[in-house]
């Protein structure tokens, strides 16, 4: 946000400073606001390379061709150098033709090709190629399936691709504090939040998880399922998504990052990239109504009746409970299996006393309940569960 040039201190509140009024978005999703900090600027975990050469084609059907880093970020234009065909005769009295540009040889010029994810629906003519971004192989068709680069000498380049992102990107506040080359008017730089969004490559189990809605979906927004799915695949920051069907006037996809912390929550610039990428592949009409947002965490208080282990006490029973309760509701790490909670789970008494169960210093677990004494909470379409205040006690010894 730029501030106008009248921007001015003012005295408000019993205090002469200068004073920002931000008003939020109409309707869901809310706005969080992390912080207010002056001479900001985004910035990405990333390279850039232009005019890269990468190889000579042989002429060969399925060339590969490595690119010098890697992994590789979306975006990369790759160029091919073609030869143009015969300039028709100049007619008598015709200008003279205007001298060639930089980069520009007689008879050939850099061609940009068109990435696809496979060759499967390429024809014989088609300019494609295949890109590996994990580990930067570009690879032509044969012929049969994909054009089958000219033979030529230095003819395959990268006119611009970029290099970086991983999980090793999501460095701490403070971290990005190095200015490597001198900016007038630029003393320093710092980075005053923790830096998200890194991930590694898809591993096979995501893929195999996340592939038969996609195969069903056809690449198109119709059912609940389908916009569900398509969120899914918008970005590898999306552990989760569903889409909600109970509001006709409002299309809205519920979204679980791959974030830290025990509640993470979508950036606006995540829900900004899954709405237009859920928009893109619906209909026209529909576009207007798909809207995204994090899921609302629900508290799960908790009571533990126990029977202390052994050479132990209640009190260390009790720390190391409350410590594994906390961990227990993580919704990317934790539940029953270590693997997450789903949106809008339920949460059953029996598999918290199974968690405690196994916890250092408790030798029974004689009763659990949540939320005031029920044995188990169904949450909404909505909600994800959190840990919320934790009770342990002590069994009484007679009644054992």
């Amino acid at each position: 946000m730029l501030t106008p040039r009248s921007f001015a201190r003012s005295s408000l509140f019993g205090q002469d400073l200068y004073w920002l009024k931000v008003a939020g978005p109409e309707g869901p999703p809310p706005c969080w606001m992390t912080a207010i900090v002056p001479n900001v600027a985004p910035t990405v975990n990333a390279v850039t390379y232009d005019d890269v050469v990468i190889g000579s084609s042989t002429g060969a059907p399925d060339q590969t061709f490595l690119l010098p880093q890697s992994p590789i970020l979306a975006g990369a234009v790759i160029e091919v150098l073609e030869p143009l065909p015969p300039a028709p005769a100049l007619a008598p009295g015709s200008p003279v033709p205007p001298p060639l540009a930089d980069g520009e040889e007689a008879g050939r010029a850099w061609i940009r090709w068109e990435e696809v994810a496979n060759f499967d629906f390429s024809t014989p003519t088609s300019r494609h190629y295949a890109l590996d971004y994990s580990v930067g192989a570009l690879t032509f068709g044969n012929g049969v399936v994909g054009l089958v680069p000219p033979e030529g000498e230095r003819n395959i380049r990268a006119a611009s691709y970029r290099n970086g992102g991983g999980a090793a990107g999501n460095v701490g506040a403070g971290v990005l504090n190095d200015l490597q080359q001198i900016i007038p008017a630029i003393a320093s730089v710092r980075n005053v939040i923790a830096a998200t969004g890194g991930l590694e490559a898809d591993t096979l189990a995501s893929l195999s998880a996340r592939a038969p809605g996609q195969i069903r979906a056809m690449d198109r927004a119709v059912t609940t399922a389908d916009f569900a799915t398509l969120a899914l695949a918008a970005s590898q920051e999306v552990a989760q998504a569903v889409c909600l069907d109970g509001d006709p006037a409002l299309i809205r996809l519920i979204l679980l990052p791959n974030g830290p912390g025990p509640t993470p929550q979508p950036s606006v610039d995540l829900r900004n990239q899954v709405e237009g990428f859920v928009r893109g592949r619906a209909l026209p009409l529909l576009g207007p109504l798909i809207t995204a947002g994090g899921p609302d965490y629900v508290p799960i208080d908790a009571v533990f009746v126990i029977v202390p282990a052994d050479g132990s006490t209640l009190d260390t029973a009790s720390e190391a409970i409350k410590a594994a309760y906390a961990a227990f509701f993580n919704p990317l790490t934790g539940g029953p299996g270590g693997v997450g909670w789903r949106i809008g789970a339920r949460v059953d008494a029996g598999v918290v006393a199974a968690m405690a169960s196994a916890c250092p210093g408790v030798g029974l677990v004689q009763k659990v309940t949540v939320d005031d004494g029920r044995s188990g909470v169904v949450l909404k379409p909505n909600q994800l569960p959190t840990a919320g205040k934790t009770t342990v006690e002590s069994a009484d010894a007679d009644a054992l």
